[in-house]
């Protein structure tokens, strides 16, 4: 039970981290590389309002002028 609350709170701080921007972007060359990543980290509901600023804060797009995913 402990291990499962520390999970839940890890998954919850993380996603703060993300959301106002402290957290270490991950290069990425485009959306199926960021899908791969995505798949691997534990499920995270995200408010609709948020998405944008999720992945914005989350990726550096290697590929792209203004670094965002396209």
């Amino acid at each position: 039970m402990e291990i499962q609350h520390e999970k839940k709170l890890d998954n919850r701080t993380n996603l703060e981290r993300i959301l106002s921007g402290r957290y270490e972007k991950i290069h990425v060359t485009g959306w199926d590389e960021v899908d791969e990543i995505e798949k691997e980290e534990p499920f995270c509901l995200i408010r609709y309002d948020q998405w944008q600023t999720y992945y914005d804060n989350k990726y550096h797009c290697t590929t792209t002028k203004d670094k965002k995913l396209p």
